[in-house]
């Protein structure tokens, strides 16, 4: 048994462990040359002062970027997750950076850094000052090192050269953040430039803006010497601290004319370098306060070299065409440098871009879509699933009331209770349409419940069958085709997963990885074991089957606790038809193996992506029981946080609760259920099973747990009202 078992972990390694792709090293030097523009918006690219950006986002690759950093959305924030290829935090709101023999506090910052650090530094580098808090408040909110200074100390542990220009300084405070960027593990950039004499006195709204003429020269100067340059352009990030202090059109004015500077800036850079070995990125680190105040929270971002085509980037970290994330950036600049070496056994977490996956004929336009569209949806979510939380929760306990209270309207309640049902399957079609307008989405999304409902009724009445099977049936067979098909419908529906959020970019969430197994096993589940045939037992096996492989999948659904917690309903219900099943060990073992087997089978020949699932088992070979125990640690915080402060743990509990009641009342309902309905009760138990293994392997459990339970308590309160009264 001992030797079978070894071989079931064996297999399941081997079904985990990623195929990395090979990087072929090039023979030419390279450089990257980072623009920061932080508070930049797409909108600014639409206005007339910006026709070299214009061109320059429609000749090359473009798309958004989530920036999404381990604290609030402040720029420190956004550059230290930058710099170490994860979520970071950046301190305090402002990066003291400065050239060593700069004056800060009437001291050289070369001495007061060496009085702070113990370092000492040469004349050309660039320290951070306030490095130490820094990388004290990374140590004291995360258990695992984060590893601000991640590109600097790999670029130089391979014998490169970064550089910063710029600042974002104002008369009454220092602040350089892009050099978070460019600094190794002890904050320090090799060269740059970023005093104020990089600025100059303004006649116009903010007392100092950039000197861009001393910009390009020093930026010129820079890549004589570095290989990898970060320009802050700065007076954007300016404008956003003194917006509040001037009129409307004042600001605007301003910001039009800093857009100008920018993009004659570009202009000229762009055509003085070198794209044969060199990577140009514009981007910004945050978006503007208005943006995120309207929860719009991706930035634009160009990449632009000699053989990059026009169209959208592309990563798998999110496997949408438009979009990455901070970590990809890193990883990018990296691997273009040859530098995405493993430093004190860290690495970047995100995978270089690729692209064009798509052309266009305006990549602009199609990127103001985009943005649209998931700014409209991350706007709306909260606006329908809060309410469908409290609306399942007065539900529950109205239901319960019934059984002593209202009876009369009881026929009515029962299409109510079918309804909830809907929802999960109605918000899922939602997902193909793309109504930007709150009020045409709500009556569309009703319209599509009541159809859904209505059609579940006709379809009951001419087969026999519980509305609520019906309902579950189609609503797992969407699911299984929408996940196999790339999940688009998932991708756009107010119940899936949000790529502003960040939390997951593929694969099926957990939202409704529990409607999945519910679904399944009370549409599927039951109707196979009603119809009490062995063809028909071996068909839902294999549907089973496949559907724990679809969850599984680097390809497909990606989510491994699903695939743990579909497993193990799986296991339950083929258990309570096959009698012998949990006598013998041996057979439960030789089950696993099987379903690893085919799940191996599956991600050698099919799968043709790394997911996040193979990149954490990757770093648990790596590093062992101490990334396990972070991993699990890590989940169980998580989970604990949701349950705390999620609506969704109300539910899951109140269905407990409720499912719980029904054990006593109606009196002797449970045994009639077992006896005349033996498939539905299976069912039943089944997505129990399921639910709570959702919520003991995912770390968001909670929900996964809530959405499963669906398909238990609602018809099991259906079928409890209709026994209690005699209702047909």
């Amino acid at each position: 048994m001992s030797k079978l078992l070894k071989i079931v972990v064996a297999l399941f390694l081997l079904c985990v462990i990623p195929l990395f792709s090979v990087q072929v090293a090039a023979t030419s030097k390279k450089q990257v040359v980072l623009i920061l523009a932080d508070y930049l918006s797409l909108n600014d690219l639409t206005i007339s002062e910006a026709e070299f950006l214009q061109a320059l986002v429609n000749q090359s690759l473009f798309g958004l970027m989530n920036v999404n950093s381990a604290s609030a959305r402040t720029s420190p924030g956004t550059h230290a997750t930058i710099s170490a290829g994860r979520p970071a935090y950046g301190g305090n709101s402002l990066v003291v950076a400065a050239k060593a023999t700069e004056i800060i506090n009437n001291e050289a910052a070369g001495l007061t850094y060496r009085r702070y650090t113990d370092n000492s530094l040469k004349n050309s580098e660039v320290c951070i000052l306030n490095w130490p808090q820094i990388i004290e408040v990374n140590n004291i909110n995360s258990r695992t090192k984060i590893p601000v200074g991640l590109i600097g100390e790999s670029l130089k542990s391979v014998g490169l050269k970064a550089a910063v220009i710029g600042n974002s300084d104002l008369p009454e405070r220092v602040n350089r953040p892009a050099a978070l960027i460019t600094a190794d593990f002890n904050g320090i950039t090799p060269h740059g430039l970023v005093g104020n004499e990089l600025l100059s006195l303004s006649e116009g709204f903010l007392p100092w803006i950039t000197n861009y003429e001393k910009l390009i020269e020093a930026t010129l100067s820079a890549l004589k010497h570095a290989d990898f340059l970060v320009v802050d352009t700065g007076d954007l990030s300016r404008l956003e601290d003194y917006s509040r202090k001037g009129l409307e059109k004042v600001v605007a004015k301003e910001r039009k004319a800093i857009i100008k500077n920018i993009d004659d800036y570009l202009n000229r850079l762009f055509n003085e370098i070198d794209f044969t070995h060199t990577l140009l990125i514009l981007t910004s680190s945050i978006p503007p306060s208005s943006k995120l105040v309207e929860k719009n929270y991706l930035v634009p971002i160009v990449f632009a070299t000699e053989y990059s085509k026009p169209g959208l980037i592309y990563s798998n970290t999110t496997r949408r065409e438009g979009l990455i994330t901070s970590a990809d950036l890193t990883t990018t600049i990296l691997d273009y440098l040859n530098a995405n070496v493993s430093i004190a056994n860290s690495k970047s977490i995100g995978q270089s871009i690729s692209g064009p996956v798509q052309k266009t004929d305006n990549n602009l336009d199609h990127i103001l879509r985009l943005n649209h569209g998931l700014s409209f949806i991350y706007q709306i979510r909260p606006l329908f699933i809060k309410p469908y939380i409290i609306l399942q929760i007065i539900t529950i306990i109205f239901s319960v009331s019934l059984f002593f209270i209202f009876k009369k309207i009881i026929p009515l309640f029962l299409n109510w209770l079918s309804f909830i049902i809907t929802v999960p399957l109605a918000l899922l079609i939602m997902g193909a349409f793309r109504i930007e307008n709150y009020l045409l989405y709500a009556l569309l999304a009703l319209a599509l419940g009541l159809a859904i409902l209505i059609f579940s009724k006709i379809v009951s009445r001419l087969t026999q069958y519980e509305p609520f099977v019906i309902l579950g049936l189609i609503t797992s067979f969407l699911i299984v085709i929408d996940l196999f098909l790339g999940s688009g419908l998932m991708k756009h529906s107010v119940l899936g997963y949000d790529p502003i959020i960040g939390a997951r970019f593929y694969g099926i969430g957990n939202e409704y990885m529990g409607v999945l197994i519910g679904s399944s096993f009370l549409g599927v589940g039951s109707l196979i074991k009603r119809e009490s045939k062995r063809p028909f037992l071996l068909i839902g096996i294999l549907y089973f089957i496949f559907i724990i492989w679809l969850i599984f999948s680097p390809d497909y659904g990606a989510n491994f606790g699903g695939t743990v917690a579909a497993v193990s309903a799986f296991l339950f219900w083929v258990g309570r038809w096959i009698k012998d099943l949990f006598k013998n060990p041996k057979i439960i073992i030789f089950t696993l193996f099987l379903l690893i087997l085919l799940m191996c089978f599956g991600n050698l020949f099919f799968s043709s992506k790394q997911s996040h699932i193979e990149k954490a088992f990757a770093l648990l070979l790596q590093k062992g029981n101490r990334e396990f125990y972070e991993i699990v640690v890590r989940k169980i915080e998580m989970n604990i946080k949701l349950i705390l402060y999620t609506n969704w743990s109300k539910v899951f509990l109140l269905a407990l609760l409720s499912m719980s009641i029904l054990f006593f009342k109606p009196r002797g309902f449970i045994q009639y259920l077992y006896q005349k309905h033996r498939s539905l009760y299976e069912s039943f138990t089944t997505v129990l099973v399921g639910s709570v293994a959702a919520l003991l392997f995912n770390d968001s459990g909670i929900v996964a747990a809530s959405t499963a339970m669906i398909y238990a308590v609602y018809p099991l309160l259906s079928l409890a009202l209709k026994q209690k009264y005699l209702i047909k």
